[in-house]
């Protein structure tokens, strides 16, 4: 994750956008809710069901990064380039195995809480990529 940070910080910083500025942004009210939801996930439940949004999250960026890669598409911008170099890289792809590998191999008794945690994550994920195309206010 720190290398995604890194990506960010830099892009923040050739954008001319300070630290002031973006720390202080008002997160919006998907962002909030998605943000709570996970730190909830991670305090309240075990590891699977951490894995589980990890699968989620982390799975659906490597998904997208592949495509984009495969696509033979040619970016101008360097940011897009370097974003889906990280979610292509193999430790990214081994992480999201792992994640994956323990969600597959959970136990049946822990099968319903465990898809209610991926379930949630999921319309989280999907609900925070349409906030950028609908707009999204408080």
């Amino acid at each position: 994750m720190g290398a995604e940070d890194a990506l960010f910080l830099r892009a923040f910083k050739e954008l001319g956008i300070n630290e002031c500025e973006w720390r202080s942004a008002t997160r919006l009210p998907t962002t909030v809710a998605f943000g709570d939801f996970l730190v909830r996930t991670a305090y309240e439940r075990g590891f699977v069901q951490v894995c589980a949004a990890f699968a989620v999250t982390e799975g659906v960026y490597m998904d997208w990064g592949q495509r984009l890669a495969d696509s033979g598409l040619n970016p101008d911008n360097h940011f897009y380039w370097e974003w889906i170099e990280l979610n292509t890289e193999l430790v990214f792809d081994q992480f999201v195995n792992f994640v994956e590998e323990v969600v597959n191999e959970a136990p049946a008794s822990i099968i319903k809480g465990l898809s209610a945690v991926y379930e949630r994550t999921l319309q989280y994920e999907i609900k925070f990529c349409d906030m950028a195309y609908t707009g999204e206010s408080w």
